[in-house]
């Protein structure tokens, strides 16, 4: 199956994740349930191979995909990128930024990559610095560009740690130079694994430092949370189920879209006439809890942009 055909079409669509670390294994467990529940003949016919820098990854990747559940949807697993890369239609990068020089000195897999569409998952690397490396004569000098083999095509996808329980908040480039057959295909294949948001990739870095400084918080919080229960007689397990379900259910309550309720809506439904949620939040306030958690969004954004 080529990227021009649409994912709805019963063909087999082979898809290579390279250096199939934490997020990588993320999404394609996400995808993978996505499979297991839809009735999608596109779901149905996906195959992946893996590639994992060390052979205790590949074992891992052995243990956790080759089971008879998934064993119809992964053809390889293996040390070795070229291998992994060589019959897919769709290459994703999910290596560690700071191996983008290692796995690109591989010249064969920089042959095999060039006509394949490409989905960067690295934070802080931009389509520019890809197409760089699988192309630097094109890009650099245009007049050279006289040739008919086709020019790569590149974007970026970040998904979040939600992308194994198929919520995501994937963010997607949204001004790459891809075909609409090629955008339409990026868009349906994470929207298997939550929620996707386009955004101008100048912007992505930025937006992705929200998503991780709102996993730092919801850690920091709910782990504060739970040893002030603690403290104060109430179990640890008890405290934990109650603080994460809360969590949740205020999370759905302000996404609800027009059934749902904005943050200003939210605080007023729950601060009563000397209740107990308008207490905690005024104690929140003098520990300049809201200043710290801006100061944080602001440190990580300009964490990301020096990436």
């Amino acid at each position: 199956m080529t990227t021009s055909d649409t994912p709805s079409e019963p063909r087999t669509l082979r898809i290579a994740i390279l250096g199939c670390g934490f997020i990588g294994t993320a999404v394609l467990s996400g995808i993978l349930k996505a499979s297991d529940t839809s009735n999608n003949t596109s779901t149905n016919n996906l195959k992946f191979s893996l590639s994992a820098p060390s052979q205790t990854s590949v074992d891992r990747l052995h243990h956790q995909f080759t089971s008879q559940r998934y064993r119809d949807h992964i053809d390889v697993i293996t040390a070795d990128n070229a291998t992994a890369a060589r019959d897919a239609d769709v290459v994703i990068f999910a290596f560690q930024p700071h191996q983008l020089a290692q796995v690109f000195s591989d010249t064969m897999l920089v042959e095999i990559l060039r006509p394949k569409l490409v989905i960067s998952l690295l934070a802080g690397v931009s389509c520019r610095e890809i197409l760089d490396k699988l192309s630097p004569e094109k890009v650099k000098d245009e007049s050279k560009a006289k040739s008919t083999a086709p020019l790569p095509r590149v974007t970026r996808a970040i998904p979040s740690i939600g992308a194994q329980i198929n919520e995501s908040a994937t963010l997607l480039a949204g001004d790459t130079d891809l075909s609409a057959a090629d955008h339409d295909l990026v868009t349906w294949l994470f929207g298997l694994v939550g929620a996707t948001h386009e955004v101008p990739e100048r912007l992505i870095n930025a937006v992705t430092a929200i998503s991780a400084a709102t996993h730092a918080l919801a850690v920091v919080a709910v782990d504060a949370i739970v040893d002030g229960g603690v403290v104060s007689g109430v179990s640890r397990p008890v405290a934990m189920a109650v603080a994460t379900q809360c969590l949740r259910s205020a999370s759905t309550v302000l996404k609800g879209g027009e059934s749902g309720m904005t943050l200003e809506g939210l605080k007023e439904a729950m601060s009563i006439p000397r209740g107990i949620t308008i207490n905690a939040l005024l104690e929140l306030e003098r520990g300049s809890v809201r200043s710290g958690i801006s100061d944080a969004v602001r440190y990580a954004v300009g964490y990301a942009e020096g990436m």
